[in-house]
């Protein structure tokens, strides 16, 4: 498992292992030890909260529209992880722990953040679904009002009032992923879905107005470019998603073993 399901048990093993390491009478020893039991602390009970966040993670990859089941269980885990860096951030580290306190801060503000994204993904996939969903309804109403049978004198109207239908549908659809709740990192596909679903409700209502005046080669130009808006340029969103969450997983475990290489470095240097 990447990232927090590696992160979980080995900084608080790093953190212990420095306080069995330093003591003994010697000051900067002892000022360091002080720290890490303030650390050790802090953090008490962390473990069960990564512990999820990992697991949580390591079935999304597999499933990531699975996460919507999941984000009551990650936004309290994310809070408890953002009680932690705070608390973290609070303490005064003695000078030989400085580097290694501000190792943990940025680990720590790394699980926060990493927690909180993924309960993100979590509401941002069900919208985007629905909203994918409600616009191939609408398409599929189109298409079945565009092709029924009316007389000569109304089939213009009839298909004008189709497009119009159409485009409030679509808008309608939009509105709930505009407000969704999205990962940085999936920012700009939800961009650009609603620009596709917005350039959907535009040509369709140009194409409405077009056919109403008569306009028959405009009609053809917005009929052409309505067909290139619905058919959008795809952007494998649960694909794009995993790749974003792993680079971020990568950059976690990165942190965690500098954690640990300055705790090693310490232990060489305070003996």
């Amino acid at each position: 498992m990447l990232g927090l399901g590696a992160t979980a048990g080995l900084v608080v093993l790093v953190v212990l292992s420095l306080t069995g390491v330093i003591g003994g009478g010697d000051t900067r020893r002892d000022a360091v030890a002080t720290y890490i039991e303030q650390v050790n602390t802090t953090q008490r009970g962390l473990a069960i909260e990564r512990d999820r966040v990992g697991k949580v993670y390591a079935r999304a990859r597999t499933n990531p529209r699975g996460l919507a089941g999941a984000v009551a269980d990650l936004d309290r885990s994310a809070a408890t992880l953002r009680r932690f860096d705070v608390r973290l951030r609070a303490l005064e580290p003695p000078r030989d722990a400085a580097k290694l306190h501000r190792r943990l801060v940025a680990l720590s503000t790394a699980e926060a953040v990493f927690a909180a994204e993924i309960a993100r993904l979590g509401r941002y996939l069900p919208a985007l679904t629905a909203e994918r969903k409600a616009v191939g309804v609408a398409g599929v109403q189109l298409q079945r009002e565009l092709a029924a049978k009316s007389k000569v004198t109304g089939r213009v109207a009839a298909q004008a009032a189709a497009f119009d239908r159409f485009a409030a549908a679509v808008a309608a659809a939009a509105k709930p992923l505009q407000r969704a709740p999205v990962p940085a990192a999936l920012e700009p596909i939800r961009a650009e879905e609603v620009a596709r679903t917005t350039d959907l409700s535009v040509s369709a209502r140009r194409l409405a107005k077009a056919l109403r005046q008569g306009r028959s080669a405009d009609a053809r130009t917005l009929v052409q470019r309505f067909g290139e808006a619905a058919a959008g340029s795809g952007n494998a969103v649960e694909r794009k998603a995993v790749i974003a969450f792993d680079a971020q997983a990568r950059r976690i475990d990165a942190l965690r073993l500098g954690v640990a290489r300055e705790r090693a470095r310490l232990d060489r240097v305070l003996r």
